[in-house]
């Protein structure tokens, strides 16, 4: 973990920002969380509440709740870091995290693989339905399964490069790993509305979406403007 100085600059644009439902199983009810994403899969930014209170329970034991909109947090694909801004009155900083060093301590050899699998997609007879507009859903599968392992809504309207974003979660995972396989395989693109796991449970829904571009500058501060 990296604590930034003044000299370090990032600014990049946020396309699209997407309100999400998820389960929130330590409160036992529904969440929502914002994300926002880059068209090209390098970036995803969110300022969760929820995910603000974790991290900063972690750093000070003694915070017992994060306001709104006191922290932000960004996955960098290209970097394969997490930057976070933290601002809580006399206490605010800015990091980076190299995601890595967080797999490496939730994954094991056992979790190695040697063999090439290559991710396969196809649209499903079901649909997802946001505010009466309707999208397809495709299932990804490996090829050498051919059975589900996630189903994706997506808005394909909506120019979003898919394939740049999870392969970079699958770098990571095989490097992590030590893994000498590897993943290959296109994933479909277009603006995720909703994912469903292997168990048919719905990870997220999306309730809405907003195309404003947004630009976020992070130096000594965080700045997100339209």
């Amino acid at each position: 973990m990296t604590l930034w100085g003044q000299s370090q600059n990032h600014e990049f644009t946020i396309d699209y920002t997407v309100k999400y439902v998820i389960d929130n199983a330590k409160k036992g009810a529904k969440d929502t969380i914002t994300v926002g994403f880059e068209k090209n899969g390098k970036y995803l930014w969110s300022d969760y509440k929820g995910l603000a209170q974790e991290f900063a329970g972690e750093i000070l034991p003694s915070i017992k709740d994060v306001p709104d909109g006191a922290a932000h947090f960004v996955y960098s694909s290209e970097q394969g870091k997490f930057l976070i801004g933290l601002y809580l009155g006399s206490l605010n900083m800015i990091m980076d995290m190299d995601i890595q060093l967080i797999m490496s301590e939730t994954t094991t050899q056992d979790d190695a693989f040697d063999e090439v699998v290559v991710l396969e997609s196809r649209q499903t007879s079901r649909t997802y339905d946001m505010n009466g507009d309707i999208f397809p859903v495709y299932e990804i599968y490996p090829d050498i399964e051919n059975k589900s392992i996630i189903k994706l809504a997506l808005d394909e309207s909506k120019a979003m490069d898919n394939n740049n974003l999870f392969q970079s979660f699958f770098q990571l995972m095989l490097t992590s790993t030590n893994s000498k396989g590897d993943i290959q395989g296109q994933i479909p693109d277009g603006l995720i509305l909703s994912i469903i796991d292997q168990s048919d449970n719905v990870l997220l829904r999306a309730i809405s979406v907003d195309d404003t571009p947004l630009k976020i500058s992070i130096n000594n501060s965080f700045k997100i403007s339209e």
